[in-house]
């Protein structure tokens, strides 16, 4: 994380972790959001502060370390979004997938035994 966080506290009234980053962001996360908080008693959370490298945070009282960029990307399911992203299939997509099977599919690895036997220029030869 480029800039990091500078400050980090937990707000028992509105129930929030409030996370402020060197450049100025401030991120509020619910702690209904965050799966790790939820059965935990809010005062537990309130003795937080912001690791050496700006990247973590650590709750002194349940003695529990966090990625910010972790908490940030499961509040958000960046990660959830992108494992979808990958899993679409486009109309595209679907047709070039079966044309390339209509040529036989994907092309078979050449194994480091067929290259040596290839006579290929700087293939190595056993006697």
């Amino acid at each position: 994380m480029a800039n990091g966080a500078s400050s980090a506290a937990f707000d028992l009234k509105s129930d929030c972790l409030i996370i402020t980053m060197k450049n100025g962001c401030v991120a509020s996360i619910p702690r209904a959001t965050i799966p790790e908080f939820r059965a935990l008693d809010p005062r537990d959370l309130v003795d937080v502060e912001v690791t050496s490298l700006c990247s973590s945070l650590l709750f002194n009282t349940i003695d529990e370390g966090y990625s910010i960029v972790g908490l940030i990307r499961d509040v958000f399911g960046v990660n959830t979004q992108n494992k979808l992203a990958g899993m679409t299939k486009s109309e595209l997509r679907a047709a070039a997938s079966r044309l390339n099977g209509k040529k036989g599919g994907r092309p078979k690895k050449k194994t480091a035994a067929h290259r040596q036997d290839s006579g290929a220029p700087g293939a190595t030869r056993r006697a």
